[in-house]
């Protein structure tokens, strides 16, 4: 074998031995970033329930004090998909949120701001099977909670007429 094979057939093999570690690498890090995208969950005396990161406290408030104008930045795509705590918050609190929206995963609510603001839900919302729930209810938020009983925990005052909610779980 000449200088140049054993050069060829080096190199060759390192080329292989760095895309075997690149996939490897790419393997490790898709893993990893699934499990830190994984949902968190909340035990609960109807078992586990999953979700994403919880509307946090204080978000109804905040985001009620907002102008209608400015809500429409959090408004969800024209498929409705509801993605995310802001696209929540848009559905159930924006005077304008009157289209059809569809949840895309569960949501945990730990703001008991929310309730006291008694949204109006003025859409039709597909729950799709997904969960939206208040644990604000519920333990150290209830505790904490120096405003009116009769609120904690809801998750909407009223439906507008005409509109619906379905496929819910709640």
């Amino acid at each position: 074998m000449t200088m140049t094979q054993r050069r060829t057939k080096w190199k060759a093999g390192l080329i292989i031995a760095v895309a075997v570690i690149f996939l490897v690498t790419l393997l490790a890090v898709s893993l990893s970033l699934a499990r830190g995208q994984a949902a968190n969950a909340e035990a609960t005396e109807f078992g586990t329930r999953e979700y994403g990161d919880p509307v946090g406290p204080g978000a109804a408030s905040g985001f009620v004090n907002l102008s209608a104008s400015a809500m429409e930045a959090f408004k969800p795509g024209s498929d409705g998909l509801i993605t995310n705590n802001n696209h929540l918050l848009y559905v159930f609190f924006c005077p304008n949120a009157t289209g059809e929206y569809t949840l895309a995963k569960n949501f945990m609510i730990a703001d008991h701001t929310w309730a006291t603001r008694a949204p109006t839900l003025r859409g039709n919302l597909n729950g799709a099977g997904f969960e939206i729930w208040n644990a604000a209810s519920i333990g150290e938020a209830k505790a904490n909670y120096s405003g009116t009983s009769d609120y904690v925990g809801g998750l909407f005052a009223e439906i507008s007429s005409g509109k619906k909610l379905e496929n819910l779980v709640y």
